[in-house]
């Protein structure tokens, strides 16, 4: 007996044909939801791709720009110490200059026996 309308689905043709038309409609509704789901999953599955790619370029690009930015910091310690050198060998070179004038002067007042001034 049919709740709905009192009757028995094998005394009601009618009652029974609607019910294989709702479980074809919801069958077709079901594969509708679920090709929809499927659509929505793949098209997640691509952004995640895109995504993920858009990640590793940018973080390649962070990547790069600090190192260009740490070699820059480098090069400018290198500069200021090859500077310093630089300088320093310059001192060492005018310090040995009159240490070298120094001592060929006290050659020669050794080897002469006189005094040599400074010039």
């Amino acid at each position: 007996m049919s709740e709905i309308t009192g009757q028995s689905a094998d005394n009601n043709p009618s009652l029974l044909a609607e019910i294989r038309q709702t479980e074809r409609k919801i069958a077709r509704e079901l594969a509708a939801a679920r090709e929809a789901a499927a659509r929505a999953l793949e098209e997640a599955s691509v952004q995640a791709r895109h995504i993920t790619t858009q990640a590793a370029e940018n973080g390649r690009l962070e990547g790069e720009a600090a190192r260009r930015k740490a070699m820059e910091a480098i090069e400018l310690e290198a500069t200021a110490i090859i500077a310093q050198a630089e300088k320093q060998a310059d001192s060492l070179r005018h310090i040995n200059e009159d240490a070298l004038a120094a001592a060929a002067n006290q050659a020669v007042k050794i080897i002469t026996g006189t005094t040599v001034d400074k010039q």
